[in-house]
């Protein structure tokens, strides 16, 4: 029997802001795994990316579909993008900005999310999209979502947990596709923003 969420966020500092998933907590917590990583993509477009980490940096910083400060706080994303998210990271998020045909709507990287996940690693992000009835953002979310589900082996997704994907899709759990259910109480977490970790 899996254990019940955590529910609040605390008295202050990350646990408190909205939109800050406590995800690889709750996931470890509740002994969520993923499977192998040897899924394939079955409409992924992808092109490709390339330079080193600071050029990348600085192109997806100079990109005016990446909306930092979304939810937290965009100086300490600024530095996160700069200083502490992984090469594959800023790599995602350059395709997500220049290839999904959206917004990149930053809620949390490692500065704005709580210190127990891959957040703190520099390997997660969370793009906060809404789907509790907000048309607007949940079209959005869906494009976001299907660039992603789509070219995960590209980008080397290995989780993406949306409590609302669109028709069709399915979450990933260590790079596999899974039902959204299987992340059990996290899924709840998940309804105002797309996690994406890799």
């Amino acid at each position: 029997k899996m254990p019940q969420p955590i529910t609040g966020y605390g008295a202050g500092g990350v646990w408190n802001k909205p939109g800050v998933a406590t995800t690889y907590y709750l996931i470890k917590k509740n002994g969520i795994s993923g499977g192998n990583t040897g899924c394939t993509d079955e409409s992924g477009n992808l092109q490709p990316i390339s330079g080193d980490k600071a050029e990348l940096a600085r192109r997806l910083l100079d990109n005016p579909n990446l909306k930092l400060g979304n939810s937290g706080n965009a100086s300490t994303q600024k530095n996160d993008i700069e200083s502490v998210v992984t090469d594959d990271l800023v790599r995602l998020m350059v395709a997500a900005t220049e290839q999904s045909g959206v917004k990149l709507l930053v809620n949390a990287l490692k500065s704005d999310h709580d210190p127990v996940s891959a957040h703190e690693e520099g390997k997660a992000v969370d793009i906060g999209y809404y789907g509790n009835g907000q048309p607007t953002h949940t079209l959005e979310g869906n494009k976001m979502y299907t660039f992603l589900y789509n070219n995960r082996v590209g980008l080397k997704i290995k989780q993406l947990i949306w409590k609302y994907p669109p028709d069709g899709y399915k979450c990933v759990n260590g790079g596999n596709p899974v039902d959204c259910g299987s992340y059990g109480p996290v899924l709840d977490d998940h309804y105002h923003h797309i996690h994406v970790g890799i």
